[in-house]
């Protein structure tokens, strides 16, 4: 009796995981400002409260800290306005990195992996064939503050399903593709490495700088496949390291590599950080204001995306960033695989671009993964 009331409550926090990652942003094109991420936040909690087995005292103890100085951040702002919204987003994620979760029934996991693979495979092909009902379906339910670039998206049929900008969707699909593979390294079983494979073609189809990116991050993770299922070692650092110079050195001489790397001023980090990048004025702040974060302070003269680090500074300091960070590793590397901390740097890579910890569907995909880790033996 006790196992059929386990099974059915791990149906049901998986069931709100899918709900969460397909959760509608908007109506027939018209964002939903405040109900989507009330709805957003009640079903991260519940999910979060069902999967307690207990508090970790350690990282409990951190993520005091962190909310301390989010705290007294808020308090002492200078800012007259505020961002109460993030809190929707900072309250989950962080009672998430204060839980150990329970191990997990294989079969029934999969099953629910397959299932949120299914709907994006058919929202991906719908756009990328130009199905008329996936695309109307996708513009009615999906844009949120990307709009014009989603719209833009769908009618350049690129898959980005509804993780509302083609970066987000690169990276997503990366983190699918990571897993597949995985399986398919325990098991060997095709149809894994064939899914492996359709999120790869995913991200070939958006057709951007992210893309390119994670194709890289994907041929890497190919290419460490006698690694991914060892324990984190020195010698996948020695071969990994040295493969990068070699291949930097030789496709320089052909290439401006540090050029491709450093974008354009409308492209990539120098469109971020350049000197006419759109973080200059969050940098300029940042200099005299390092320490001591502003909470969910708010003002209209700086900008709180497309750098997670820097928004992180701009809501903690100095201080409390170091130690979100600290927490995310020390909860991701409970395992320490190297198919896992190859997604650990693929989160902390993509946060110099965009602030993926405040991105709302996220917390659902850190379920996916930590839940990945804790399955049994396939």
């Amino acid at each position: 009796m006790l196992i059929e009331i386990e099974k059915l409550k791990l149906h049901i926090i998986l069931g709100l995981i899918v709900i969460g990652i397909f959760l509608p942003s908007s109506l027939n094109g018209n964002t939903f400002n405040t109900l989507y991420p009330i709805l957003n936040t009640i079903i991260a909690i519940s999910i979060l409260i069902l999967t307690i087995k207990q508090f970790n005292f350690h990282r409990s103890l951190l993520v005091l800290f962190m909310i301390l100085f989010l705290i007294v951040n808020t308090i002492l702002t200078n800012f007259i306005q505020y961002q109460f919204g993030t809190l929707l987003i900072i309250i989950p994620l962080l009672f998430y990195f204060s839980i150990d979760l329970k191990e997990i029934d294989t079969k029934i996991y999969i099953k629910y992996l397959n299932l949120v693979s299914i709907i994006l495979f058919i929202l991906g092909f719908g756009v990328i064939f130009n199905i008329e009902m996936i695309n109307n379906f996708l513009s009615a339910s999906y844009t949120t503050s990307f709009t014009d670039l989603y719209y833009y998206m769908i009618s350049a049929n690129r898959p980005v399903g509804p993780f509302g900008s083609h970066s987000i969707a690169a990276f997503i699909y990366f983190i699918f593709f990571t897993l597949y593979y995985v399986l398919w390294l325990k098991s060997k079983y095709l149809l894994y490495l064939i899914i492996s494979i359709i999120y790869v073609l995913f991200i070939f189809s958006l057709k951007s700088f992210s893309a390119l990116f994670f194709i890289v991050f994907a041929i890497a993770t190919i290419i460490n496949s006698t690694f991914l299922l060892k324990k984190i070692n020195i010698l996948f650092f020695m071969i990994n390291i040295s493969a990068t110079i070699i291949i930097f050195l030789l496709l320089n001489s052909f290439i401006d590599i540090t050029s491709i790397l450093m974008g354009t001023e409308t492209n990539g980090l120098l469109s971020r950080y350049g000197l006419n990048g759109i973080l200059n004025n969050n940098i300029d702040f940042l200099e005299s204001n390092l320490f001591m974060g502003d909470g969910i302070g708010y003002t209209k003269e700086l900008i709180y995306t497309d750098s997670g680090y820097i928004h992180n500074l701009l809501i903690y300091g100095i201080s409390g960033t170091i130690t979100f960070y600290i927490i995310f590793y020390i909860h991701f590397l409970q395992k320490k695989f190297i198919y896992i901390f190859i997604m650990l740097i693929a989160f902390l890579f993509f946060e110099i671009g965009y602030d993926i910890f405040f991105y709302t569907r996220t917390i659902y995909i850190l379920l996916i993964i930590n839940y990945f880790t804790q399955m049994e033996k396939i």
